[in-house]
């Protein structure tokens, strides 16, 4: 299909993620209809292009009203608890409305960590997605690991404790990738033809770092002394549960994430056209948000 002919809709088109997806798609000259809770904070809302639809998850009556003519689907929803039955609504609504791919940002936990409570809400989204889809039309699932941006809301406690702190060995290797390299293997799908795709499951690693790595870039970038202090599995539960607001069910899933991965996509540069961003350079390139270490 020509681009002339495409139209996009966005479901959580703001954030690291999804703002990048959605600039990426507006320079190819695509026009985008972008469903948000707030329209009036939208930072696109004056640019040519681009519908704003005001609408919440808990009536989707403006999103089925206005998803006709649509081709495709971005598909981001942060709400863990109900993401399956979302998700699944949204599908439904979109297949049927004649979109002929969707595009949905689940997660690599399905894959490395499959019995804990992200994985599972991911994994049940991805079969309420696949259950409603029409044989003539595509799914693709795009599956990050840790988000870089995990660092911003671990910066209160780098401070407060002189470092990063948590259960994990010294040594351990872990997998990050760049919200913006999220949002860019996303546009690529979304810009690309559908046939190219198919029904695809892209996972995303950037960089493999040890604990040691990530203080020693994170002391580099903001030019102080960060140091890594492995704790107990008990100080790193109670650590997640005020992150998480008392939510036992993620605290205890990532106070217990020790296993050491492996590139599970060293194919990425070949769809994303460059080699991934680094931690190093994500940090330097959003150093406005962190405060509590640039202070």
């Amino acid at each position: 299909m020509s681009p002339h002919q495409e139209r996009i809709y966005f479901i959580g088109g703001t954030g690291g993620v999804g703002s990048k997806a959605v600039q990426d798609v507006l320079a190819q000259n695509i026009p985008v209809t972008i469903y948000t809770r707030q329209p009036e904070k939208s930072n696109f809302k004056d640019l040519p292009n681009v519908t704003l639809v005001k609408g919440i998850y808990d009536d989707l009556t403006p999103f089925e009203n206005s998803i006709t003519g649509h081709t495709r689907l971005f598909l981001l929803v942060a709400n863990i608890g109900n993401m399956s039955r979302i998700k699944g609504s949204l599908s439904k609504i979109a297949y049927t409305a004649g979109v002929k791919q969707i595009v949905d940002i689940s997660s690599l936990t399905i894959d490395a960590y499959p019995f804990t409570f992200v994985a599972q809400a991911h994994l049940r989204s991805e079969e309420s997605i696949r259950a409603v889809q029409n044989d003539d039309s595509s799914y693709v699932s795009i599956r990050p690991w840790r988000f870089m941006s995990n660092h911003v809301w671990e910066q209160q406690s780098i401070k407060m404790q002189g470092g990063l702190v948590s259960a994990t060995p010294l040594d351990t290797v872990q997998a990050w990738i760049s919200p913006g390299d999220i949002g860019a293997l996303a546009a690529i799908v979304l810009i690309e033809p559908i046939e190219k795709h198919g029904n695809a499951i892209y996972p995303m690693v950037g960089e493999l770092l040890s604990n040691n790595d990530r203080a020693q870039i994170l002391s580099k970038v903001f030019n102080c002394s960060i140091e890594y202090r492995q704790c107990s599995i008990q100080e790193q539960y109670d650590l997640m549960t005020k992150i998480f607001s008392g939510l036992h069910k993620m605290a205890y899933d990532f106070a217990q994430d020790f296993k050491p991965d492996h590139n599970y996509s060293p194919g990425l540069s070949l769809i994303l056209g460059r080699e991934p961003e680094t931690l190093e350079q994500w940090l330097t390139n959003n150093k406005d948000l962190f405060p509590a270490l640039t202070n």
